[in-house]
């Protein structure tokens, strides 16, 4: 499943960014060049729908390796995700913190 972002609207819309820059902030695959700060956001789609799952950084660093692998044929260790799922761990807990 892939959540498109031109259908995303208020709270969820919010999390789609906060992860697109989490990600281009940490810069994973070296693809962010410094102009192209939505280069995640095609990987993000696919990843979100998947937290629903999670329940622990650690399975968002196998999320993370999954999806990584899939969009780039990565094949890194899941040390090298800690970063970023520890970021999308904690903005997936204030998201649902917001919604119940």
């Amino acid at each position: 499943m892939r959540i498109e972002k031109s259908t995303l609207t208020g709270k969820y819309k919010k999390l789609y960014f906060c992860v697109s820059r989490i990600l281009y902030d940490n810069d994973i695959e070296g693809i962010n060049f410094g102009v192209n700060d939505d280069e995640y956001e095609p990987e993000v789609g696919t990843i979100l729908p998947r937290l629903h799952d999670a329940s622990s950084v650690e399975d968002i660093q196998l999320i993370l390796s999954e999806e990584f692998n899939h969009w780039f044929g990565s094949n890194r260790e899941l040390d090298e995700y800690y970063d970023s799922a520890k970021e999308i761990w904690a903005a997936w807990l204030s998201y649902k913190s917001g919604i119940s």
